[in-house]
């Protein structure tokens, strides 16, 4: 077995293939979080304080990769009609960044969701120097 420590927490990895993540601490409670795998495009990058609960009671939960965090920025922006950022490839990965960067125990669709009440999409947008790299 392989211990494998990442940004928030760890897993472990055995002989047979089979995963077992842990979730870290933070201020605002638990999660599984690695960036380095967000940043590879492998493998789990998230699990919320909630689904790390029915994970650890062997129940079916949502894990986050890269790829999902993605479809999951593109389809908010297309349902709130931000349609220029939701084509906008650098944008989508900067704001899937923010949101993976920021979440500490959350969901990561619902601090999404929240990003969405406030204006602050239209903001970051707006301020391309923080994206447009």
């Amino acid at each position: 077995m392989k211990k494998i420590e990442v940004t928030c927490g760890y897993r472990e990895e055995r002989e047979n293939g089979h995963v077992t993540y842990y979730g870290g601490s933070t201020f605002n409670g638990t999660c599984y979080k690695d960036m380095d795998a967000f940043e590879k495009g492998e493998g789990v990058i998230y699990i919320s304080e909630y689904n790390l609960l029915d994970y650890i009671a062997g129940e079916g939960c949502d894990m986050w990769t890269r790829e999902t965090l993605l479809d999951e920025v593109r389809e908010t922006l297309e349902d709130e009609r931000l349609f220029e950022m939701r084509d906008n490839e650098k944008f989508v990965e900067f704001l899937a960044r923010v949101v993976l960067e920021t979440c500490d125990w959350q969901d990561l669709s619902t601090y999404l969701y929240e990003l969405t009440y406030d204006d602050s999409i239209e903001e970051m947008y707006a301020d391309r120097k923080l994206w447009d790299k």
